[in-house]
């Protein structure tokens, strides 16, 4: 069975700027969480986000230059039109940075999971 991604990005902190563009390890928080999901072989990665400032369409474009295909959606309907039914989604809170490797296994995983922290 098919493995997508769905990641939240339209949080703002508290200076108004996206969470989603917070700088973790010299990139964006999104582009960690995008590419954990791409190293867990999801396809297609959506990102739910109500506005792309140009810090977030740079980060998109760094993205698809490194041949990671990101679709940024501004509804939840938009949204479940990038998945194939019956398709597992792997959901990624905003501002969430779970490790590589947890995420690695809960794409592995045959059942439905949750991961809390």
């Amino acid at each position: 069975m098919a493995l997508g991604a769905l990641i939240g990005a339209y949080q703002e902190d508290d200076s108004g700027g996206l969470r989603a563009l917070i700088p973790l390890a010299g990139r964006t928080l999104l582009e960690y969480q995008v590419r954990c999901a791409a190293a867990a072989a999801a396809a297609p990665i959506v990102v739910v986000v109500e506005r792309v400032p140009q810090a977030l369409q740079d980060a998109f474009e760094r993205l698809r230059l490194d041949g990671i295909g990101v679709f940024p959606v501004s509804d939840v309907h938009e949204a479940v039109s990038r998945f194939e039914a019956g398709a597992m989604i792997l959901l990624i809170g905003d501002a969430i940075a779970p490790p590589a490797d947890l995420i690695a296994r809960l794409a592995e995983e045959p059942e439905p999971a949750v991961a809390t922290a």
